[in-house]
């Protein structure tokens, strides 16, 4: 009998005796049937519903292994209700940028601005806004495109605000020449004709 079958077999007669008001502990040798000889199948003492198969299982256990290691990466620690509003502004800051042109740069500066002052309780880390809530099950895949994002979001900020300051600049000059030409107009000419002929 394959353990498969066992498994449903366990399931099966735990049904029936559910039904009948009584609970009996499974024996010793069903046990060892649902244990697997290469460890794969850990005991599921702890979880709330019993695998009908094998497969089920070893994906609840898949599932454990990954919730752990995110727990272990994350600190264990849980997302304040505040540092979550932030992240969903910081991303709608990001997604409207070409349609607000630039102007939710402000609130990017902000952000960064907030997390140096205030911390990270608050304010997540460039790149973090984009990142899987917790308790979602995360990939390779989502480390590394969370650690592209760390690396390309701050050279983004940074060259946004260079853009900024160069648009700026630019037009403080041109509003300074025009009120130059506006002010003295001889002047402005006499110049020009100076400078083209």
């Amino acid at each position: 009998m394959s353990v498969d079958e066992n498994l449903l077999n366990q399931s099966g007669e735990a049904n029936v005796e559910e039904n009948s008001g009584e609970e009996a502990a499974p024996s010793g040798e069903q046990k060892e049937s649902a244990d697997t000889s290469d460890g794969r199948l850990a005991t599921l003492k702890g979880s709330q519903e019993e695998p009908k198969s094998l497969r089920e299982a070893v994906q609840q256990d898949k599932k454990k292994k990954l919730a752990q290691e995110n727990k272990k990466e994350e600190g264990g620690a849980k997302v304040s209700a505040i540092r979550q509003g932030t992240n969903n502004l910081l991303k709608s800051a990001w997604m409207n940028l070409i349609t607000s042109f630039g102007l939710t740069i402000l609130w990017i500066d902000i952000h960064v601005f907030g997390r140096a002052v205030l911390g990270h309780d608050m304010f997540c880390e460039l790149g973090d806004e984009w990142a899987k809530p917790e308790g979602a099950i995360k990939g390779k895949n989502d480390q590394k495109k969370t650690k592209l994002t760390k690396t390309v979001e701050p050279l983004g900020v940074v060259m946004l605000n260079l853009g900024c300051l160069i648009v700026i600049i630019v037009s403080f000059s041109f509003v300074a020449m025009l009120i130059n030409v506006v002010s003295s107009p001889l002047d402005s000419a006499t110049w020009l004709v100076k400078e083209f002929l």
